[in-house]
Parts: C-alpha cells; structure tokens; sequence
C-alpha cells in the first residue's frame, strides 16, 4: 500500500515505498493521534473554578483511536504485539496505578491515570506499526498544520488567537500569540518542536522550504513570548548538534562526563547559593511559581514516600488536597508548574525516580551509546527528549495524560526503543527481506532461450 504521507518535501530520509498497508495505518493514525492532542486544549477548554471532569469528546476520540490501534495490530494472530510499553516505563505506570490505593481523590485519579495510560500505549503501538520515516512525517506535517493554523488566528482573528487584556487576569499574558491553542505555552512549544523536527534528520527536503519553516516557527515562538521554551530550544538545539558532531564510538564517555558537570554544577551551587535563591525570596518570582512551589513542597513532607497520589492532588473540585496547605490564590492553579514537583507531590520519591529514570534517563544512555541508530536521528530525538525533560522544570507534562509536550515525549521514546532496541533489528530484518525478495524470484524464473 502507499504511504499516505507521499509529501516529498517533508518527508524524512529514505523512500517511502514499499510500505505495507499495517504500517500506512499507523502512520495515519499517528496524525491523528497528535491532531487529537493539539486540538486538546480547545476542546477541553473551561474556565476557572476547574472542577476536574475531563473531557467526553477527547476521551471517546483517544478510545476509537486505541481500537483502530488494536485492529490495525491484529492481536489473535500474535497477542504479543499489544505488548509494546518497555519494561522501564511500564514500571513507573504501574507505581502511578498502585498509587490509586491511597489518592486523595480515587475517581478522579482513576480517570487521570487511565487517559495516561491509554494515550501512551496507543502511542506505543501506532509507532511500533509504522516506521520512523513514516512516523517522523506524521510529526511533520501536523506541526506544519498547526503552525499555520496558529498564524491564521493570530493575524486573522487577534481578538481570538491573541491574549487579550480584557480576557486576561494575568497582564503579563497580554499581546502574546494563543493561536488556536488557547494559551501562549502552548502556542510556545509546538513552534519549539517544529523548529527541533525541521533542523534535524531532513534527508532529501528542500532547504527553501526547511529553512522557511523553521523561521515561521520561531517568529512564531517569539511571539508566543513562551520564555521556557525558547530558553530549553536553544539548549535542546545544542546538544542535538553535539551528537552529530560527536564520534559515535565515544558516545558512551558523555555519561560520565554529564555526571562530573552535574556534580561540577552542583557544588557551585552550594558555594554560590545566597546569590541564586535571592530570586526566590520573593513569592512573586518567576510568575508565582515561587509561591506555588512553596506550598507545594509544604504538602510533600506529610506524604514524602508514597504522595498523595497520582492526579489527585490538584484541580479535583471543592475537595482538594491543595486546601488543606493554603487558601490564597494557589488553590485556583491546576499543576505545581514543575513536571518533578508534581510528580514528587502526587507519587513520592519512589515515583518521582521510577518516572524520571524510565523515561528521560534511560532513554538518553540508550540514545548515547547505540551505534544502531544514525545521527541524524540520534540528534533529532536526543533534541526532542533533553526539550520535554528541560520544559518540566517550570510546567508540567511530564506523565501528565495527554498534555502536548507529554504526548510529543512518548512519540519520542517511541521512536528511540524503536530505533535503538529490538524493534530496530526486527525492522531491519523486515527491510533485508523486502530487498531480497525481488532478487531471489527473479533467480527463481527459468532462463527462456533467445
């Protein structure tokens, strides 16, 4: 069957023929999933007070797509197929889960942790059915939607696609670029992954049109006024060019290497730390992050090994955790705008480790010290995973249902098992097949006479 992405310009290397038709369904169900994800935010849009309901629309759309996933997969023939979330992931869920036994809110944990799980195992299984090519244009072309769209309502339509003072409690949101997406950090990171998606891996595209791309993209991000964003681009970027221009056989002396700048880092931070925590004595600072955070580490210490279990802390109606720690205007946020605080509120040091090994550090070790994978593509998705890992330091994805930046990181360590793990020598065997096919039926034909 042909690709259903048959674009040649934003395509990523290699051709695309030859696919079969399981995997032109995972593609296209790939673009469906991160249109599902991207048009999110709209459709679960209410204002505050937030009571925790989800909503029904994106529940039944991620359902139908998780069914589509299974047909596509074909189960009877090998149940083993629905296997596809690696050992390391399924672990931290599985803490998440266990955490149900002790939330504060069940219900509402119990809908929270199964969007989760659903969206990244459907992720999971629509990437395994497809290729990386395949998947990676999928990426593209929805970015490039979005982009658009986010241009359309910004120019077309400011009152709409723009935060308006008269909308807006916080004035410093005022003037940014919302687009389609309702809030500017959004608008921030979808610009951020099409400049990473774009600058990487481009194989055979256009450099009129690559190059135009990536500039709309980071007009877009500029205008987005998305500060964590365009900060952990530049760094995420960085790194991306390190590994490609780094040997591959050395990849591997990077973790020790990370580890003694992380310890290098660490003491200049106790040597200097009056001068960096001056920032932080205002509660104000950084947005009111500080204040947040300060009432959120306030509730860890009650429940420092098990939490308060997952989603169940924050933004579950008039019987919140939050409550119980302050009555100002924190209780009217929705997450600790940190990835690690939340996960360090809601599932305790033991689920802060599980999740942040299982999907940020292995998947780097992985990344550093595969000679499998090209590096181009190595680049592309090291960029992509040092991005969503750096974003979480001052918003929250991480493990966070189906929020944008959580759904592009599980494409991401999608693409990494895939290339770097079993999938990737059972795709290469496939491949090897497909080419010698031809080669032996035609061996196989009896030689006519002249």
């Amino acid at each position: 069957m042909a690709s259903v992405f048959s674009t040649p310009a934003l395509g990523a290397t290699g051709p695309s023929a030859g696919l079969t038709r399981t995997q032109a369904i995972g593609a296209l169900l790939s673009l469906l999933l991160l249109a599902v994800t991207f048009l999110g935010p709209v459709i679960s849009y209410k204002p505050a007070p937030f009571t925790g309901e989800g909503s029904p629309v994106r529940q039944a759309a991620y359902i139908l797509l998780a069914v589509l996933a299974v047909a596509n997969a074909r189960p009877w023939a090998r149940p083993e197929r629905l296997f596809v979330i690696p050992l390391a992931l399924t672990v931290a869920l599985a803490w998440c889960w266990l955490s149900l036994a002790w939330s504060y809110n069940f219900s509402i944990s119990l809908r929270r942790i199964s969007l989760t799980t659903l969206a990244m195992w459907t992720i999971f299984l629509t990437v395994r059915q497809s290729t990386y090519q395949e998947t990676l244009k999928a990426i593209r072309i929805m970015v490039v939607i979005c982009l658009v769209a986010n241009y359309v309502a910004a120019l077309a339509f400011p009152s709409f696609g723009v935060h308006q003072a008269a909308t807006e409690s916080d004035k410093a949101l005022v003037g940014a670029w919302r687009g389609i997406m309702m809030h500017k950090n959004h608008v921030g990171s979808v610009s951020a992954f099409a400049v990473i998606v774009f600058l990487f891996d481009p194989g055979k595209m256009k450099p009129v049109l690559r190059w135009g791309i990536i500039l709309a993209a980071l007009f877009c991000l500029h205008m987005s006024m998305s500060k964590t964003s365009m900060g952990i681009l530049a760094i995420a970027t960085f790194c991306g060019w390190i590994y490609i221009r780094y040997n591959p056989a050395y990849r591997v002396l990077l973790i020790p290497l990370f580890c003694i700048g992380a310890a290098a880092l660490y003491l200049l931070a106790i040597v200097y730390w009056q001068e960096i925590s001056a920032p932080f004595g205002d509660p104000a600072g950084f947005t009111g992050r500080v204040r947040i955070w300060e009432v959120s580490l306030e509730s860890i210490r009650d429940k420092v090994w098990y939490g308060w279990g997952y989603g169940g802390f924050w933004n579950t109606g008039a019987n919140t955790a939050i409550n119980r720690y302050t009555d100002d205007w924190v209780t009217t946020v929705g997450t600790a705008h940190s990835g690690y605080i939340d996960l360090l509120v809601q599932l305790g040091i033991p689920g802060l480790v599980l999740v942040v090994a299982g999907a940020i550090v292995w998947p780097v070790i992985k990344l550093l010290t595969s000679h499998r994978i090209s590096r181009g593509a190595g680049a592309l998705l090291l960029a992509l995973l040092l991005f969503c890992a750096g974003h979480n330091l001052t918003e929250t994805s991480l493990f966070y249902r189906d929020e944008i930046i959580e759904v592009a990181l599980c494409f991401t360590l999608a693409l990494i098992w895939q290339e770097t793990g079993p999938w990737a020598d059972r795709s290469a065997v496939r491949r090897r097949g497909r080419r010698m096919a031809p080669q032996a039926a035609s061996r196989s034909l009896p030689k006519t006479a002249p």
